[in-house]
């Protein structure tokens, strides 16, 4: 199967300025298109045995679930003790935000009490 590919090259006239149209010195001007074919070389070839072997290997293996553990095993897993460390951090600024957010909820809580103290909802309307 031959690749074709269309290209416009740009030619300098060989004429000067004085017999060309007037455009000015050293105008360009385009040649239609001419096809180029090309034969796919060994890379290509190279490229297109792996992809029939690949599609073999693929026929060969059905169902979801092979299909699923080939992808866990492709996974690059993080070490251990990364994860550990990582996961430490999330859970540490949680409870730190817990912590921050329950005081601050106190802290209102007990000065809405003393600014109301002994008003209900009917004091401010009535």
């Amino acid at each position: 199967m031959a690749l074709r590919m269309f290209a416009q090259v740009p030619v300098m006239s060989p004429f000067s300025s004085s017999t060309n149209s007037g455009s000015g010195s050293g105008s360009v001007r385009l040649q239609p298109p001419r096809r180029v074919e090309s034969q796919p070389g060994e890379l290509g070839m190279e490229i297109k045995k792996a992809m029939e072997e690949r599609k073999k290997e693929e026929e060969e293996k059905e169902g979801l679930f092979s299909g699923v553990a080939e992808e866990v095993r492709e996974i690059e897993w993080p070490v251990f003790g990364k994860v550990l460390g990582t996961t430490g951090v999330v859970l540490g600024v949680i409870a730190g935000s817990c912590v921050v957010l329950l005081t601050v909820n106190a802290v209102l809580a007990e000065l809405s009490d003393q600014v109301f103290a002994g008003r209900g909802i009917q004091d401010f309307f009535g």
